[in-house]
Formats: C-alpha cells, sequence, structure tokens
C-alpha cells in the first residue's frame, strides 16, 4: 500500500471516528434522560459514569510512544550508515 493511501485511510478513519462522536455526545444527555424516565439527576450521573468511562477506557488502551519503535529497532537493528574508519592517514 502506498503512503498516500495509507494517510487516506487513516484519515477516513479518524474523520468517521470524530463525526460519530460529534454526533452522539450532544445527542446523549436527553437520550440518557428519556431512557431513565425524565430523571435528570440520574441521568446526569449516567452520563458522567459514561464518559468517564470512555476517557479510561482511552487511557488503558494506549501504549506507550516508545514501545513500537523499540520493538521495530529490536527486530530489525539499524546499521551505520557511517563508513568504516580505514588504517592511513
Amino acid at each position: 500500500m502506498s503512503p498516500k493511501t495509507r494517510l487516506v485511510v487513516v484519515l477516513s478513519v479518524v474523520y468517521i471516528d470524530m463525526l460519530g462522536i460529534g454526533l452522539a455526545f450532544p445527542v446523549l444527555p436527553r437520550l440518557i434522560e428519556q431512557f431513565e424516565g425524565g430523571d435528570v439527576s440520574l441521568a446526569s450521573y449516567t452520563y458522567g459514569a459514561l464518559a468517564a468511562a470512555y476517557s479510561l477506557m482511552q487511557f488503558a488502551s494506549l501504549r506507550t510512544p516508545a514501545e513500537p519503535t523499540s520493538r521495530a529497532h529490536r527486530a530489525h537493528p539499524q546499521v551505520s550508515r557511517s563508513p568504516a574508519p580505514r588504517g592511513g592517514a
């Protein structure tokens, strides 16, 4: 897959993700309120718990930034590009 194709795929996935979040979060409080029978206090608690769970799951699934690079470095050690020193002057 070419780099341009990869970029298009990644950007389209991010766009769809942001579109879903942008549509769901503004509507979700009223929807939860209807499911809870009009109880605003319980709906606020439920919405807060869902938002906290979403954030915690994002944090729990986070990889450290150095992990993929260190794994790739161990798999394919970088070869020095500088020429080997030669004898003489």
